[in-house]
């Protein structure tokens, strides 16, 4: 009998968490799988197809095994479907960090203002793409032409996006003794907060975290200067070692080097390289999760710190934010030129200084004074240093 799938999202709610796995040996139509996936969890799930097989491609005999992955069931537009992200997830870290008031304003923006740009389509659909690729299901040659979630891959896509980055994650990958989680869940650290790792590699003593970044925008770093004598580890990458060393602490034993990359193959600068990368030590992800921790209480306090900066370049709260609409608002930001009044010339009566004087409203048109500059109000405000916080900071780098 299949079941009302409403019942089974109350059961998986009642009994699991996100990023929990949920078997299913009876899977029948796989009702169960749709649930799990859409409450953020795993998915496990087996059925014994008819024997004879039928004309149904939707149909296989024998043991159909089903997880996020490798299900079949599905077009390739649900297997992938991209899943909500969580209020205090990777993606989101960094603004957390210098914002945490950001995560109130996020939740009041309304719906219609929440549009997903063709770019965003765009990097689902890669980081789909790329996904199929490592776990052998697509060829590179074969993409091209193919829809996921509803773009249809190019040639310029293929050979300009995704061959080189897959090319970086399969060296990696065919290094002897290679074990892997591929967009992988995983929860952090004693807090309300989940992500998908893009890639996770694990070769010997040494652990990769990789997230693959395929807009063609600003370049993103796994350390960055944030001023003249430090540099920064990127919050995001931070965030994933963390929960992934928290959900797979087997896949952690033994790890004495964390390194942290980003592949990103098209940035505004185009001579910059495709990959970033930075080792980090057991310590400095403790320190990240005690820093990011505070951050994310500071954030549900009653008065969290509201700070605009280069954070704020995509959060969605922009549109209501108090820190950006305040300088449309306040009038007082905007500078006049001063009245102008001529000055009266020494030596003359004041009869003759009367005349001299501009003429009164109604009596014809004031003449700007070639010496006065509209517009200008002083010196423009310095921007203030980045303020100090407890995440991992480095020397920098010998550039």
């Amino acid at each position: 009998m299949r079941r009302s799938i409403e019942l089974i999202k109350r059961l998986i709610k009642a009994t699991t968490r996100p990023g929990d796995l949920v078997v299913d040996p009876a899977a029948g139509s796989f009702g169960t799988m749709h649930a799990a996936l859409e409450l953020e969890r795993q998915f496990l799930g087996c059925d014994i197809a008819y024997a004879g097989g039928g004309s149904d491609p939707g149909i296989r005999s024998g043991l159909a095994l089903a997880d996020i992955q490798e299900i079949r069931k599905l077009p390739v537009e649900l297997q992938h479907e991209p899943a909500p992200h969580s209020k205090f997830g990777g993606s989101v870290a960094a603004r957390v960090l210098r914002c945490p008031a950001s995560v109130g304003l996020v939740a009041k923006v309304p719906a219609y203002l929440r549009k997903v740009s063709a770019y965003a389509e765009r990097g689902t659909a890669l980081h789909a793409a790329m996904a199929l690729l490592i776990d052998n299901a697509r060829s590179l040659d074969g993409l091209v032409g193919e829809t996921i979630n509803g773009y249809t891959f190019s040639a310029d896509d293929v050979d300009g996006t995704l061959r080189s980055a897959f090319a970086y994650a399969d060296a990696l990958l065919d290094a002897p003794g290679a074990e892997f989680y591929l967009e992988q869940r995983v929860i952090f650290p004693t807090i309300d907060a989940f992500g998908t790792v893009d890639l996770l590699i694990r070769i010997g003593a040494v652990l990769h975290v990789i997230d693959f970044k395929f807009g063609v925008g600003v370049r993103v770093l796994a350390l960055f200067p944030v001023g003249d004598n430090e540099d920064l580890v990127n919050s995001q990458l931070l965030f994933y070692a963390a929960a992934a060393r928290h959900s797979l602490p087997e896949f952690f034993a033994g790890v004495e080097d964390i390194v942290l990359t980003i592949v990103q193959p098209m940035s505004i600068e185009p001579d910059a390289e495709m990959v970033s990368s930075v080792t980090v030590t057991h310590a400095e992800l403790d320190a990240f999760i005690v820093a990011y921790r505070a951050a994310c209480a500071e954030a549900l306090s009653d008065a969290p710190r509201l700070q605009r900066g280069a954070h704020c370049r995509f959060c969605p709260a922009r549109p209501i934010c108090p820190e950006h609409t305040k300088p449309l608002l306040d009038l007082s930001q905007f500078s006049m030129p001063p009245a102008f009044t001529t000055p009266p010339e020494r030596g003359l009566p004041a009869s003759a200084r009367r005349r001299a004087e501009p003429r009164g409203r109604g009596q014809g048109h004031r003449r700007r004074d070639p010496r006065s500059k509209p517009g200008r109000s002083g010196a423009g405000r310095q921007c203030a240093r980045l303020r100090a916080l407890g995440w991992p900071r480095r020397a920098p780098l010998a550039r």
